[in-house]
């Protein structure tokens, strides 16, 4: 036994075929040569976890990788590609995109993808491609990101853009007309359903109406029209 598990980490099982699969936007020689794995390398020796890692890093458009040993010398990457979630303005008239998991897909974009929302009001320390996205102020960040996982948990597909200016003070924009005046982070999807169901009557009445809708009293929403 000690015997064959010394040839099978030694001789036996060494990779002699990558393949790639899955992503529309980098080819597969891209895919395989960011893995890492060379000719050679031992399969049992392979950390998936590395590999994956260093694929969603080096290649920012992907946004996961499973690994599959494929005995007795075959490695298959099968990718998912990334799509921009969200969006930063840049001084210079350029935009930082980002997927939903904040990890930076550009950083100087020249276009505003279909259907990204954005994240306003926030300084950005780090915004290296393959890297999440780093702000200056860590406590803005974490209200950031649970407003976005409460809009993605309501299902509001109308939010166009998404800041905070305090503890107290946090918002989500309604197709760029309405904005929610959410209060503190809690109760956070409540307080979205609650709006939604407020901006359909609203918008029952009148189309392009803006204005404010403050929903931080518990089971009431308050609309001012500007």
């Amino acid at each position: 036994i000690a015997v064959g598990t010394v040839l099978s980490l030694t001789v036996f099982f060494r990779t002699e075929i990558v393949e790639a699969s899955g992503s529309g936007i980098y080819s597969q020689q891209e895919i395989t040569d960011a893995s890492g794995i060379e000719i050679g390398d031992n399969l049992f020796l392979l950390d998936t976890q590395e590999i994956e890692q260093r694929i969603t890093r080096l290649l920012p458009y992907i946004s996961s990788v499973k690994v599959k040993k494929v005995l007795p010398k075959t490695v298959q990457l099968n990718v998912n590609d990334a799509a921009a979630a969200y969006y930063i303005d840049n001084e210079d008239g350029t935009y930082i995109l980002l997927d939903t998991e904040f990890k930076v897909l550009e950083n100087a974009s020249s276009e505003i993808p279909a259907s990204s929302v954005k994240i306003s009001s926030m300084t950005v320390s780090s915004a290296e491609p393959g890297e999440i996205i780093e702000y200056e102020d860590s406590d803005a960040a974490d209200r950031i990101t649970q407003m976005a996982q409460a809009v993605s948990s309501a299902g509001m597909t109308q939010a166009t853009e998404i800041y905070t200016q305090g503890v107290n003070s946090n918002y989500i924009v309604y197709m760029d007309r309405i904005t929610f005046e959410l209060g503190q982070c809690t109760d956070l999807e409540n307080k979205i359903i609650r709006g939604l169901a407020s901006c359909e009557q609203l918008d029952s009445e009148s189309p392009n109406i803006r204005g404010n809708l403050n929903l931080t009293v518990d089971k009431q929403s308050y609309f001012t029209a500007k």
